[in-house]
């Protein structure tokens, strides 16, 4: 104790220590988990770093997909319109085959004059970058940052090579702030 006996300090620290051991010796005990913890603190900082790519990533038709069979004419269409600065190369199984991004635009044009015609499935990266659904938000944008990415395709755990949504650098670090 300090202050002359009139505050008591070391006995509330020490009843905060042991409150908090027993606490997470019980999360234990219970596999009491992160997603466990999000489930009933659905908002807040501690939540909000909890999201996943589920949770933020853009499904159905808002996914920039183009079979592979297409030309880079109807594909430029889909990059321009779906604005995600990448399309989705897929298959005639809808599985993904691979992803094709502005700076592969470029780099084309570099290259190539007239375009157009070509088919997406020869200027493909298909060496693409996917995640598993309940991987966590926060995760995904250290491991773009890493590989210095800015989209990538989210997968469900049965299926690998198909792509159930997409996610942007700009919407991870907005909703994850």
């Amino acid at each position: 104790e300090s202050g002359d006996g009139i505050v008591p300090t070391s006995s509330t620290t020490t009843q905060l220590a042991v409150g908090d051991a027993l606490s997470i010796a019980l999360m234990k005990k219970r596999k009491f988990g992160k997603l466990d913890f999000k489930k009933v603190h659905p908002g807040g900082n501690l939540a909000n770093k909890l999201k996943t790519a589920k949770e933020l990533m853009l499904v159905k038709n808002k996914i920039p997909l183009v079979f592979e069979d297409q030309t880079i004419k109807k594909t430029l269409k889909i990059l321009n319109f779906k604005r995600q600065g990448f399309v989705v190369i897929i298959n005639k199984n809808k599985l993904t085959t691979g992803v094709f991004t502005d700076g592969d635009l470029k780099r084309l044009m570099q290259k190539k004059r007239n375009i157009n015609n070509l088919k997406i499935k020869n200027f493909m990266n298909k060496k693409l970058f996917m995640v598993e659904e309940n991987i966590l938000a926060t995760e995904v944008l250290s491991l773009m940052n890493r590989k210095k990415i800015t989209n990538v395709c989210v997968y469900k755990k049965e299926n690998k090579r198909k792509t159930i949504g997409v996610l942007h650098i700009h919407n991870l670090i907005e909703n994850l702030k």
